[in-house]
């Protein structure tokens, strides 16, 4: 199917195969030296969470408690997401993809039908607009659109180091899982 709801609550959409290609163009404004661009075939279907994790779903998966808000879980590793996704798994009686020992990925098991983390390229692919790559996540404009994302904008002014001119997302730190329009 399309859209489907795991026994967790977590809802994933349907991505189909197809080419993305990685890296940027020479001319591309801010395009790093050592950046080779090449075109990637995605050959198979592959299911991808239409938000972030909540604290409360990484709590309920990893921790055991069903405490945690809808704001979305940070500050993880990659091999803090690994064992999420084996956790995850384990609940749904999926087969582990990563073989986890002393915190560290020791081999994977690719006829495994648990969840993992995604590829560069498949998640290149969630974050472009149909594989149409943009420089930004929002296009090719420099300015933001309203709406774009959870930034730090000018409600941030005086309150952190960095933030965007002329932008405005309401949300002093992080917004909930779900506030604003998916990529895909």
């Amino acid at each position: 199917p399309k859209k489907l709801i795991s026994e967790n609550g977590i809802e994933f959409i349907l991505m189909d195969p197809g080419y993305i290609k990685l890296g940027s163009p020479e001319s591309e404004m801010r395009r790093m030296r050592n950046e080779i661009q090449r075109n990637v075939k995605i050959s198979k279907h592959f299911y991808v969470s239409k938000n972030l994790i909540s604290e409360k779903i990484y709590n309920d998966i990893v921790i055991n408690t069903s405490g945690g808000s809808n704001l979305p879980k940070v500050n993880l590793n990659w091999i803090d997401a690994a064992i999420f996704a084996n956790k995850l798994s384990e609940k749904e009686n999926f087969k582990k993809f990563y073989n986890i020992k002393n915190g560290k990925v020791v081999s994977v098991n690719y006829n495994s039908n648990g969840y993992r983390l995604l590829s560069e390229a498949e998640w290149e692919a969630c974050a472009s607009s149909e594989y149409n790559k943009t420089i930004y996540p929002w296009g090719d404009s420099h300015t933001i659109p309203p709406f774009a994302g959870n930034l730090s904008g000018e409600e941030n002014k005086g309150k952190l180091k960095y933030y965007i001119e002329n932008f405005r997302d309401e949300f002093q730190k992080r917004s909930d899982v779900g506030s604003f329009k998916e990529n895909y």
